[in-house]
């Protein structure tokens, strides 16, 4: 039996992506699907381009005239979503081969596979988001494997065990790939079922594209984290050092102003980071201007998600 699958894509404000996002969805040589798109009261031509796919029935088109945010947008889909299969698509994303739902597909042939997911990366030409992309593989295991955490621009998960989770948060703002992943982790521990990594499913997605950003992302990320945080609690001593690099090193710092014999306190915890990711700097075949600036994204990601975490414990306290 053939199962159906429903690709819902929140957009908003997509109008030089979302074309090519379509497409490479449309084009799939998978028969049995459908695209549900969402068209979050954008202000530029996303909606005009939409409505060109609705016209030609290539789409469902949910149009909305006031922007409610992406995971309502989500939320909405779902309900007219008819697949046996949920996937959450970027409207900034694409994908480079037309049997990627094929591969997909043939994941859950298991019962006892619950979500599959992929990997993202950068095929642009940009220093910053090449490297950016280059650190995300190394972060990713490179065979397929089970009960690991799944990347939420690929995610593809059952429809009734979506359902039985609670769907996606919309208070889990900036944490909403977390909050998935953790659902269905407690989800698969109590019915005995897997998740499922592919790292040969091959999503193409936007990185930032200057190191400004990338603080960014990670200290939005980071100040979601404090809901993630509130409801499952600390998960693992890496967790929880991500969670301190930024107060650890501000107290060294003032420590060592303080007593210039606790330097040493101050040089191992700055350096922790890189020593620790040595060993995988080595395989990146990266030139030596690359590398460099592959070890200043480690720690503009550290202390994004660190300082970011810390100020979602601020609010949280207020």
């Amino acid at each position: 039996m053939t199962l159906k699958i429903s690709v819902i894509v929140p957009a908003y404000n997509e109008e030089k992506k979302i074309k090519k996002c379509i497409d490479s969805l449309v084009n799939q040589i998978y028969l049995k699907k459908e695209i549900v798109v969402i068209n979050d009261a954008s202000t530029d031509k996303t909606g005009i381009i939409l409505r060109k796919y609705e016209k030609m029935r290539k789409i469902k088109l949910i149009d909305k005239k006031n922007n409610e945010g992406q995971w309502k947008g989500i939320s909405d889909a779902q309900k007219i979503s008819t697949g046996v299969i949920v996937m959450v698509f970027g409207g900034d994303c694409y994908l480079l081969k037309n049997d990627y739902f094929t591969r997909l597909m043939k994941r859950f042939s298991s019962m006892s596979i619950v979500a599959v997911g992929g990997v993202a990366v950068y095929k642009g030409k940009k220093t910053i988001p090449k490297v950016y992309s280059k650190l995300d593989s190394l972060l990713m295991p490179k065979e397929v494997k089970y009960n690991g955490e799944l990347i939420g621009g690929g995610l593809a998960v059952r429809a009734d065990v979506l359902k039985k989770i609670g769907g996606y948060s919309s208070d889990a703002v900036w944490a909403e790939d977390a909050d998935i992943n953790m659902k269905l982790k407690k989800y698969c521990n109590v019915n005995k079922k897997l998740t499922l990594f592919d790292p040969k499913l091959v999503i193409v997605g936007e990185y930032p594209e200057n190191l400004k950003t990338i603080f960014r992302r990670h200290f939005l990320w980071g100040f979601g984290r404090y809901y993630i945080l509130k409801k499952y609690g600390i998960r693992s001593k890496g967790e929880l050092f991500r969670i301190l690099y930024t107060p650890l090193l501000i107290l060294s710092i003032i420590l060592s102003f303080l007593n210039l014999s606790l330097l040493y306190l101050f040089l191992t915890i700055f350096l922790f980071p890189f020593l620790y990711s040595i060993k995988k700097l080595k395989s990146t075949e990266l030139n030596s201007k690359e590398t460099l600036l592959l070890i200043i994204i480690i720690y503009l990601r550290l202390l994004g998600t660190s300082t970011g975490t810390v100020m979602g414990f601020l609010k949280l306290i207020k």
